[in-house]
């Protein structure tokens, strides 16, 4: 059934959509700044951060430089990843996610 009123989901705040955001892998809230132009940096204000990776050390290095460069988020409340890649690799993200405040991280190998 199509509705004939306003779009509930657009008329929430950039708080209220980041916080949805952020219960979504990255990858999936990134996707959505292709929605509109009010939300094409709603994801970099993410407060918790899942992610999960299985591949070859230099695109795990990329990916993550991407994301944590366009991250505007001053404190992390979860960080969820599941990495399998090198440990200096890892490491350096590590550091870079610990830097952000992360109140909890949760992993799993």
């Amino acid at each position: 059934m199509k509705s004939k009123g306003k779009d509930r989901l657009s008329s929430l705040p950039d708080s209220i959509l980041t916080e949805i955001l952020s219960l979504l892998p990255i990858n999936s809230a990134a996707a959505t700044s292709v929605l509109s132009h009010r939300w094409r940096h709603l994801w970099t204000g993410v407060t918790r951060l899942k992610f999960k990776f299985e591949s070859e050390d230099r695109e795990f290095s990329t990916v993550t430089d991407h994301i944590m460069g366009k991250l505007t988020s001053p404190k992390l409340t979860v960080f969820d990843v599941y990495v399998y890649v090198d440990g200096d690799v890892a490491e350096s993200t590590f550091h870079e996610i610990c830097r952000r405040n992360v109140e909890e991280i949760r992993g799993s190998r």
